[in-house]
């Protein structure tokens, strides 16, 4: 969810509201908070595991984007 909202700057229940509803958005909201969650969360750079998962996405970026052996890329040629 924290990924959602780094991504599209919008939280889950924002998504749920436009797309389905705000009684459906306030079903799954209420799911989640039975669950531990909230589907309110917002991305914090302060925050220590956003940070965390911050510096995994970088380096997955990093090695998806920038590597030219991956499949269907044709590698340079010396």
């Amino acid at each position: 969810m924290k990924l959602i909202n780094r991504q599209t700057g919008n939280n889950c229940y924002e998504i749920v509201k436009e797309y389905r509803g705000s009684i459906t958005a306030r079903l799954y909201q209420t799911v989640a908070f039975f669950f531990g969650s909230s589907l309110k969360q917002d991305w914090d750079i302060n925050d220590k595991v956003d940070r965390q998962i911050e510096n995994i996405v970088k380096e997955i970026d990093g090695t998806w984007y920038n590597n030219p052996y991956k499949p269907g890329i044709k590698p340079p040629n010396p």
